[in-house]
């Protein structure tokens, strides 16, 4: 059974204020911010304003809306009254707390379950979508559901009859929606447990997947499968992980695993070895005398998030293409991570990050980071990179299996200073190098010739009988290029409270 979003959303409004003891509404807050950024080849500002109102004892209003003029995207109405602002959509939604459970709905930012910068499932990078979710705990079992909308009743056009992008979507992204879950057992300070996600097409919002706690391999090989009167039409990605924290009032540790597509050919003699697509992520913090020291460390195998099959838009990511075209028609690469709903670096990459939070404040509160990341090529969207099929790029796990790769190594300092309990000012700088920057490309035109032309395996439609091109998606490969980070943000907010 599906559920169009818009039901969805009345009836949890509905079970939210249902469950919510009316009383007195105590908090109603405005917040503005004002900032203006710097790069080593631009400047913008970024303006937002955000309200807070607590209706009832657990139950949270909030909005915020924001205005970049970054060129990012096209201004609003075609920049001739907004100059170049365009309009973004930070957050809105209601928010449910209570003891042992919880809902949320709205245009929010996913939950991930461990507190890291390189949490595995939801990416760090907190990219808020219409999403619904519920979460029920008591001493020593929870579980979280909650669906991400990742793409509903799209009208970009992403083919280009100049032949940049001829074999785009050409009628909007497909609808499109995921699942995540969370199951786990606590025991004092610590917490274990298993996770699972599911992309599907065709439809925005399955409510199975988002109700049904059985895990979501198991739903999708009991819909799927031929001869019952109940069958899908429809095979969703499934994907699975486990994760371990120990939270103490001086220290947090963390790890978590993900493991998109993995077979035990390997252990046999067989030849069905497909690549194994993993990902992992360790560290914690530690509080010292003198202030918190975290480590964080992160890596995933390649071809991780991807689409099993071409022309199939079920990759990990928010979006079932690597580009887009702002109204001038200028074709815009869609960063890896902004597009990956888990890991924000995504496939063939290894992270480290190093961070410290003095204890004492000096003329503000400050934190510093260091971090150095190392990439190969990257396709959220097409399965296999610059192949048809994965035999053609070897057996067996794959990972910095080409060269050169990218290296990142930046340096950021941020501080902020409350000037009183409304007023505050911050300001951070993010500087360093990256040499052989990801660029995108298409898939080299030897590779098309052979498959084309030589190839008497390649098959030149998909089993739907739609054009099997491997050239229209493209994907990031490291480059010549070296560039510099230079990131410097200064801004200011003010909140005000009319009832306090």
């Amino acid at each position: 059974m599906i559920i169009k979003p818009k039901s969805l959303l009345t009836t949890l409004i509905g079970v939210i204020i249902s469950l919510s003891p009316l009383s007195q509404a105590y908090t109603l807050e405005f917040t503005a911010t004002a900032e203006q950024n710097v790069t080593h080849n631009q400047q913008y500002q970024h303006i937002n304003g955000q309200l807070t109102h607590m209706f009832f004892e657990d139950l949270q209003f909030l909005t915020k809306l924001s205005m970049y003029n970054d060129k990012k995207y096209s201004p609003a109405m075609d920049g001739d009254y907004y100059g170049d602002y365009y309009f973004y959509m930070e957050q809105g939604g209601f928010e449910l707390e209570k003891e042992n459970y919880g809902m949320r709905i709205g245009r929010l930012a996913p939950q991930p379950i461990i507190d890291s910068p390189y949490s595995l499932f939801i990416s760090s990078e907190q990219h808020s979508t219409i999403t619904g979710s519920f979460y029920l705990e008591d001493e020593h079992f929870f579980f979280q559901s909650q669906w991400l909308q990742l793409n509903y009743n799209s009208t970009i056009s992403t083919d280009d009859e100049s032949g940049l992008n001829e074999q785009g979507f050409s009628d909007g992204f497909p609808d499109r929606g995921a699942n995540v879950r969370y199951y786990g057992l606590r025991f004092g300070d610590m917490r274990v447990g298993f996770e699972d996600a599911s992309v599907y097409f065709d439809r925005s919002f399955d409510l199975e997947y988002l109700v049904n706690p059985l895990p979501a391999f198991f739903i999708q090989y009991t819909n799927i499968s031929s001869g019952k009167p109940w069958q899908h039409n429809e095979n969703e990605n499934a994907l699975i992980g486990f994760f371990f924290d120990y939270n103490r009032p001086n220290y947090y540790i963390y790890s978590e695993l993900l493991l998109d597509d993995v077979n035990v050919h390997m252990f046999f003699d067989d030849s069905y070895t497909n690549p194994n697509k993993i990902a992992w992520s360790l560290g914690g913090t530690y509080d010292f005398s003198f202030g918190e020291v975290a480590f964080h460390h992160a890596g995933a195998t390649k071809y991780l998030f991807e689409p099993r099959r071409n022309n199939q838009p079920y990759g990990y990511t928010y979006y079932p293409d690597t580009v887009y075209f702002l109204d001038d028609d200028t074709l815009m690469g869609i960063s890896p991570e902004d597009n990956y709903v888990g890991y924000k670096y995504g496939e063939n990459n290894l992270a480290f990050l190093l961070s410290y939070e003095p204890a004492f404040d000096l003329w503000a509160k400050m934190k510093g980071s260091l971090e150095f990341v190392l990439s190969g090529s990257k396709s959220p969207v097409n399965p296999f990179h610059q192949y048809s099929e994965y035999q053609q790029g070897g057996y067996y796990t794959k990972m910095f299996n080409d060269t050169p790769l990218e290296k990142s190594l930046s340096l950021s300092i941020d501080a902020r200073k409350d000037f009183t309990e409304n007023l505050s000012m911050y300001t951070s700088i993010e500087l360093g190098y990256i040499w052989n920057k990801l660029k995108l490309t298409t898939v080299p035109q030897e590779y098309i010739d052979y498959y084309e032309n030589e190839d008497p395996d390649y098959p030149k439609t998909d089993e739907d009988g739609l054009p099997y091109d491997l050239e229209y998606l493209r994907y990031y490969v490291p480059s010549s290029e070296t560039t510099p980070i230079t990131n410097l943000t200064i801004g200011v907010q003010y909140s005000y409270d009319p009832f306090k």
